[in-house]
């Protein structure tokens, strides 16, 4: 069901309503959320919600979101004070496991 593009780059992306007014009330930028998608080597698949995860440490951000055809449909976006608590927390309870490109 994921896969991962070598094309990537060129693939557009989407916001739904709720991805945009997290990101306007966290003062996070389309751009930031699109580096993340693209160059975070660090994603997991949250089995509850069928969604892929793209974690950002250094500047703490995390995306939810989907490919769809040939789009990232981000979903949401949060920017947690301590990414670490998250995903271990979110991996201990099973729902999110690693996913490789």
């Amino acid at each position: 069901m994921w896969g991962y593009m070598s094309d990537s780059a060129l693939r557009r992306f989407k916001y739904t309503k709720h991805a945009l007014f997290r990101m306007s009330k966290r003062g996070v930028s389309r751009d930031s959320v699109e580096d993340v998608v693209l160059l975070s080597e660090e994603r997991y698949v949250d089995e509850v919600r069928d969604v892929l995860i793209a974690v950002r440490r250094d500047k703490p951000l995390i995306v939810a979101y989907r490919e769809v055809d040939d789009e990232f449909l981000i979903i949401t976006v949060y920017a947690p004070s301590n990414v670490d608590k998250v995903v271990k927390r979110k991996a201990r309870l099973g729902r999110w496991r690693p996913w490789s490109k």
